[in-house]
């Protein structure tokens, strides 16, 4: 998980750009300063009294399982709030309907999110998705964090249960007991719990697969999100993405260099990419706006 604070996915870039572009990073020279936001303010959105936490508008439950109920501190730089929307709540129901627009026309439901380098904010990008496409009334969604190396939701999220995906695969704990409810309205989360060293072999393995199999195809208007670690730091993402329909590339503006995007694209060239978002632009003009390649 990076230390840095995340600011918006500002842009993308299309692939074929990415040939053209002669600058060592990503990245606008001419602008020498990062118009970093405020943290948006969060809450818990607890559900009213004697209502399912995943009830529609109408008062008829959401079709998916709640899993283990747990009210978080989550971190700062989150979407949720009471007030007024921030930036990064715009931005990111800006990129929300962009994402569900394309999924649709491609008839996806499944996106692995990733990024080419280490501290490309895409933890942050993959839960703040989450929480934006949650709150659109067409759709549940999971988030399945899959970074078992080095996990952080409970870091992030503030939950205190250690148990997850790993616990799953390895000592046989039902997945009832690994679904998180966060508290948000058609929001259900699995972290990965223990950390491993041979995360890549648990994602290609069978039991993975049927575990897949069962979170994919219950529901028919799921979308589930799986947080994945850098293509480029290790296996895993490589090794998971022929189990997803799309992935969305998170690259850093200033930091993320054009040849390292070329070789994650190259190590993801069996999958369709979904789009390349810019984070951390230094440029607003743009938020949440995503490019094709």
């Amino acid at each position: 998980m990076d230390g840095k604070k995340q600011v918006v996915p500002e842009a993308t870039l299309p692939e074929s750009e990415l040939t053209t572009r002669d600058e060592a990073y990503l990245g606008r020279t001419e602008l020498d300063g990062s118009a970093s936001l405020p943290p948006a303010p969060y809450s818990v959105d607890a559900a009213p009294n004697g209502e399912p936490p995943n009830a529609e508008p109408n008062g008829a439950a959401a079709p998916m399982e709640l899993g283990v109920r747990e009210r978080r501190q989550p971190a700062r730089d989150l979407v949720i709030g009471d007030g007024p929307p921030s930036e990064i709540y715009s931005a990111f129901k800006c990129l929300r309907n962009q994402i569900i627009k394309r999924l649709q026309e491609n008839g996806w439901t499944t996106v692995a999110i990733t990024s080419p380098s280490r501290a490309s904010g895409t933890t942050l990008t993959a839960i703040n998705l989450a929480i934006s496409i949650a709150r659109d009334f067409s759709y549940t969604v999971l988030l399945v964090e899959l970074d078992l190396v080095d996990p952080s939701f409970r870091q992030v999220l503030g939950f205190k249960q250690r148990q997850g995906i790993v616990d799953h695969l390895l000592r046989d704990v039902p997945i009832a007991e690994i679904l998180l409810d966060p508290g948000i309205d058609r929001l259900v989360v699995i972290p990965a719990g223990s950390p491993v060293t041979n995360s890549s072999e648990l994602l290609a393995s069978p039991k993975m697969t049927r575990l897949l199999g069962e979170l994919t195809l219950r529901y028919e208007h799921r979308i589930v999100l799986f947080d994945l670690p850098a293509v480029l730091a290790i296996d895993d993402a490589k090794a998971f993405s022929p189990f997803v329909d799309c992935a969305l590339l998170v690259v850093e503006e200033g930091e993320t260099r054009v040849n390292d995007v070329r070789r994650a694209l190259d190590h993801l060239k069996s999958t369709k990419i979904l789009g390349v978002v810019l984070n951390r632009s230094f440029d607003v003009e743009n938020d949440g706006k995503i490019i094709s390649g």
